[in-house]
């Protein structure tokens, strides 16, 4: 697991409840809003999850859980990524 906090403003519930959605973002003059969205992705594509903790006035916390490889998992991703 990872996690990565802040110290900011926090989420109210409805922004944290969409804050995984693709394209949702607050910012009004820029931001695609793939961020999080992208992360989650990742994880539940290869067999985690994430998840946000966020008291308004107090910040954020996004973590990240993946499961543990095995050799062969190891293995197999070496071999996707120097795949031609």
């Amino acid at each position: 697991m990872i996690s990565v906090a802040d110290t900011g403003c926090g989420m109210p519930e409805d922004v944290r409840a969409r804050a995984f959605d693709r394209y949702f973002t607050t910012k009004v003059a820029s931001g695609s809003g793939i961020g999080l969205f992208a992360v989650k992705d990742f994880a539940r594509r290869n067999g985690g999850d994430t998840w946000i903790r966020s008291i308004p006035g107090e910040g954020s916390t996004v973590t990240v859980a993946l499961p543990c490889g095995t050799k062969e998992w190891r293995r197999g991703s070496a071999a996707r990524r120097n795949a031609p």
